[in-house]
């Protein structure tokens, strides 16, 4: 083994000399002869011809001019060292082509005119052809598909994550949004939770106080309404649960203007519990209300 590595080694020294050789034949052949510069022979470039050429680079062409003579206006000034004082023929043409193009102003562009873009959308046309007895079944159809992506947040099953589908993380989510007082958010979650497990009550419960929260109260008295109703049957485990339903659907009645039916819902939460201070002193101010009496605006704001 040691051999053969030895003359594989051998070999390939042997090619990599025979390509070198080969390279630089080729490259002797097709470089052209270089002039030796005489020491005296300077090549000489302004300042200002330096710079107009890196801005103008590839100006030329668009302005039409010439190959040829784009190619003069660039060549270098030689100059010789005996006659450094004397400027020459070169020099000349390109001072006078300096000169020409300082005197001639640049064409600038044309500004462009203001304008309107219209945009128009095509209404929704179904493959098969237009009846007048589908007309209104079509119409149907559309309004529920609307109702469905408002509920739901037009959410697919199929983009969500398995985590994303467990309504106890959606419920965590939910709190944490309310906690935060971002209520639509919460809003948002619960409602998510709710399509996945349509019978935990603590869901519609959170929504509602969320609702509340935005003053939606119609949505308030409709989810604590469901809230009660799956908190059934009413034992001991449910009741403070039962109880935040009722003064929920009292405040929201209470800011409707039923005042009668909302101390109807305080009085059913203060049986639930009679030693709440705060509770007893939110029913005396409804009851107050409710009578035609006037009541302290701090005191309803006060009433959660």
């Amino acid at each position: 083994m040691r051999v053969d590595e030895a003359g594989r080694k051998s070999r390939e020294a042997a090619q990599q000399q025979e390509k070198n050789r080969a390279l630089a034949e080729v490259f002797r052949v097709t470089s052209p002869p270089r002039r030796r510069r005489r020491p005296s022979e300077v090549t000489v470039f302004s300042v200002s011809e330096l710079t107009e050429s890196e801005e103008s680079c590839g100006q030329d062409t668009e302005l039409g001019l010439p190959e040829e003579q784009t190619l003069r206006e660039q060549e270098p000034v030689t100059v010789s060292s005996s006659a450094c004082s004397t400027p020459s023929k070169g020099a000349a043409a390109v001072s006078a082509v300096h000169a020409a193009r300082s005197a001639t102003p640049a064409a600038a562009a044309p500004v462009r005119t203001a304008g309107t873009i219209r945009c128009a959308f095509t209404p929704r046309q179904f493959p098969s052809a237009a009846r007048e007895s589908r007309s209104e079944e079509e119409q149907e159809w559309l309004r529920k598909q609307a109702d469905k992506y408002r509920r739901d947040g037009a959410l697919d099953e199929a983009d969500l994550r398995p985590h994303e589908k467990d309504p106890r993380w959606l419920k965590e989510r939910g709190d944490a949004f309310y906690q935060h007082g971002n209520y639509l958010a919460a809003i948002n979650a619960y409602s998510h939770a709710i399509h996945a497990a349509s019978n935990a009550p603590e869901l519609y419960s959170n929504r509602a106080a969320c609702h509340l929260r935005l003053n939606n109260f119609h949505k308030t008295l409709e989810d604590s309404s469901s809230a009660l109703d799956l908190l059934t049957p009413a034992v001991e485990a449910n009741r403070v649960s039962r109880l935040r339903c009722h003064v929920r659907r009292g405040t929201a009645l209470l800011r409707l203007g039923a005042c009668s039916e909302a101390l109807a819902e305080y009085e059913m939460a203060l049986s639930l519990d009679p030693n709440n201070e705060k509770l007893v002193q939110d029913v005396k101010t409804v009851r107050r209300l409710a009578e035609g009496y006037d009541s302290d605006p701090d005191e309803l704001s006060a009433l959660d």
